[in-house]
């Protein structure tokens, strides 16, 4: 109905501080299944990640490989708009991006 009415959505699972990395890739399969929802362009919506869901924290090159996998797997003209809840370690990974 937001989509209708002309506005732009973000899309985001909640959850935060993950810090096991097989919760974390548990995590990317469920960011992957909602890029696999999303209406097709043009539609303004775009997915909403944030680091700490994808346990930046505890490896940082890591999480910069989820984040990636995320990136590759969104259609063209699709956006990301990456959160920085855990700051202090977002250098680390947009160096590994």
């Amino acid at each position: 109905m937001l989509l209708e009415q002309g506005h732009g959505v973000s899309v985001d699972l909640f959850g935060e501080r993950v810090i096991d990395d097989a919760v974390a890739d548990q995590v990317l399969e469920g960011y992957l299944a909602l890029i696999d929802a999303l209406p097709a362009p043009p539609a303004d919506v775009w997915l909403s990640v944030d680091l700490s869901h994808l346990a930046v924290g505890t490896d940082s090159s890591a999480a910069a490989d989820r984040l990636a996998a995320i990136a590759h797997a969104l259609p063209s003209g699709r956006r990301v708009q990456v959160g920085a809840e855990e700051a202090a370690h977002t250098d680390a990974s947009s160096r590994a991006c």
